[in-house]
């Protein structure tokens, strides 16, 4: 444009994405509405071993992969992770059994690593799904007969029944987990079933059933070939067989169309031709439909389609970043003109920066060749139509810190039983039940909020959040918060002097959101030498339904490299009661607030 400019990045590969404003003959729509469900899925994970956590990989690598991966999705303005475990075929033949991969850990996702997988999403505000994909040790003979061959009832029957028993109890771990959404139906190792429709719908209605028993987050439904949606829309399985999904998943891994053109206007009528087959499957069903798509980097891959990038089996192949952007920009010019489909999920998103294999360990792919768009510049087309916000480059002040600290809900045992709206008995001192007409609580001050861009007037971020008092049908009143931000937010009560809550031992309150989500609590003191202090808990999962969590003052003191707490210490003198959203939008409730 004439004009020089600097920006801050991580590296090299960042730095030649960035530069990439436009492609040739693009002229991008971005972004996307609000409402549209931007979704990233990691490249597939052998559960400890590539998340970071422990065991081999933690042996070679000095940090933790998940993390970094996190930050980079939510600077591209992605909302959704995706996180895959694994579930293997035992047998096959003569009758399926299935389990848990690896019985442990070593390709399933342990509890353990769930549970901190879920933490970190939530950390940098991404909700989580828990997919799984299914493999078979003898996978080179049985994969393509799963997918192609008759299968008998029986066999039929006896493949669901070990599902089910295995899912069940993968439902059970992401409830106790805070996981956001749960993934129903195995995309790799998937299964035709012709000929047994009947008992196919029959056995998943139980499965649903079964998994919404243990399981209160909300539910998708993979669909993983295209005769799944043939026999929804046809009704050879009812549509009422999927009673309790919230949302589908049409995992379209590669384009249904074969050219040796990649430019944008080839690219965009064969979407267009896409979308409009899936637009009776679209109208049918109501709920939300998502697009998973991995267009590999490889020259020519609209010619040749998917192949195998592991080292040694690529020969010449060459990568072709612009092929792999351009797809992805006509895709979602397609889907931006067109209201069949409500959100898409980018599939294989890498674990680190360099393209090239991790050669600490045993090389497994080439990832200039691969689907996923990490420092490619498909990335730059994604982070533009998601709204993506550049990477903050101010020093953090103290609420940035005192955030960044806080230790998290591991085992959300805060929750206690919800009794109903102005229930108090077990409380000691009530600060605001939200009864009074006025926003007025018992310790006086003011409700309103605090956003990073009020500490950093020069960022890119922005916020805004209305804060009213609502009422149910009968009468009862709390506090309703709306609220949008890209960075951080605090709705807190401030402004009412220094209490006294020494003689107390702990916070009680309800929250509720319009939306499954997670939120931090803070405590604002004065220290003895009139120094403002932080002391929060993160990670206290919220649904559509009041939940009451009864929290102790001793556990919000608590300091997350494991110092002593200072909140007991600073009681006398409490001056602020807060919480912070995740990053979005949407609508937190509170109740009864009070001491015990």
């Amino acid at each position: 444009m004439g004009e020089s400019f600097q920006i801050h990045v991580e590296n090299g590969y960042q730095a030649i994405t960035l530069a990439i404003h436009d492609l040739p003959g693009i002229e991008s729509r971005a972004p996307l509405p609000l409402s549209f469900h931007r979704g990233a899925c990691v490249t597939d994970v052998w559960g400890d071993y590539l998340y970071g956590a422990h065991g081999e990989w933690g042996t070679v690598h000095t940090r933790n992969y998940f993390e970094p991966t996190c930050i980079r999705l939510a600077e591209d303005g992605v909302k959704d992770v995706y996180v895959t475990s694994f579930i293997e075929y035992v047998t096959i033949k003569p009758l399926p059994k299935m389990r848990l991969f690896g019985e442990g850990g070593a390709g399933g996702i342990s509890e353990d690593d769930l549970r901190m997988l879920v933490e970190i999403a939530h950390r940098y505000g991404l909700r989580l799904h828990l997919m799984y994909n299914a493999y078979s040790v003898k996978q080179d003979y049985y994969m393509s007969w799963l997918w192609r061959a008759y299968k008998s009832e029986t066999w039929i029957r006896t493949l669901l029944d070990e599902y089910k028993a295995v899912i069940v109890a993968e439902a059970r771990k992401a409830e106790a987990c805070g996981v956001d959404y749960f993934m129903l139906n195995w995309q790799h190792g998937a299964v035709t079933y012709h000929g047994n429709e009947a008992l196919w719908a029959e056995s998943w209605r139980g499965i649903i059933n079964s998994v919404k028993q243990v399981y209160s987050g909300k539910l998708q439904y993979n669909l993983p070939m295209w005769g799944d949606i043939d026999d929804i829309v046809t009704d050879a399985v009812p549509l009422s067989t999927f009673d309790g999904i919230d949302s589908f998943l049409y995992s379209q891994w590669n384009p249904n169309f074969h050219s040796y053109s990649d430019s944008l206007s080839t690219v965009y009528q064969a979407f267009v031709a896409m979308l409009s087959r899936l637009q009776s499957f679209a109208d049918l069903v109501l709920q939300p439909l998502y697009l998973e798509v991995a267009f590999q980097s490889t020259d020519g891959y609209l010619v040749d389609g998917w192949h195998d990038v592991a080292i040694g089996l690529v020969g010449n192949t060459q990568p072709n970043f612009f092929e792999q952007a351009r797809l992805y920009e006509g895709l979602l010019q397609a889907i931006s003109n067109s209201d069949v489909i409500d959100g898409i999920v980018s599939y294989k998103y890498h674990w680190d920066d360099p393209f090239g294999p991790d050669l600490a360990m045993e090389a497994l792919a080439r990832m200039d060749l691969s689907a996923s768009v990490r420092n490619k510049p498909a990335e730059a087309i994604l982070k533009r139509w998601f709204g993506g916000t550049p990477s903050p480059t101010s020093s953090p002040d103290e609420e940035d810190l005192a955030k960044m600290n806080r230790p998290w809900c591991r085992s959300c045992s805060y929750e206690v039983p919800y009794q109903g709206s102005g229930m108090n008995s077990s409380c000691a001192f009530v600060v605001d039940d939200f009864q009074s007409p006025a926003l007025r609580s018992a310790l006086g001050g003011v409700y309103d909020y605090d956003s990073n861009e009020k500490h950093h007037p020069n960022s890119s971020s922005t916020s805004s959040c209305l804060i009213a008092r609502a009422e149910d049908k009968v009468g009862n009143g709390y506090l309703a918060a709306t609220y949008s931000h890209n960075a951080w937010l605090k709705i807190r009560l401030t402004n009412f002097g220094e209490f006294d809550a020494s003689q107390y031992e702990g916070i009680q309150l309800t929250l509720w959101a319009d939306h499954h989500t997670v939120v931090d609590i803070e405590l604002g003191t004065i220290s003895a030498g009139g120094e403002w202090r932080a002391h929060g808990l993160g990670g206290l999962p919220l649904r559509e339904t009041p939940k009451t969590f009864r929290i102790p003052f001793s556990d919000l003191g608590l300091q997350s490299d494991g110092s002593t707490n200072t909140l007991i210490e600073d009681l006398q003198r409490l001056v602020a009661i807060g919480i912070f959203p995740g990053k979005g939008q949407g609508t937190i409730y509170v109740d009864d607030i009070c001491f015990y």
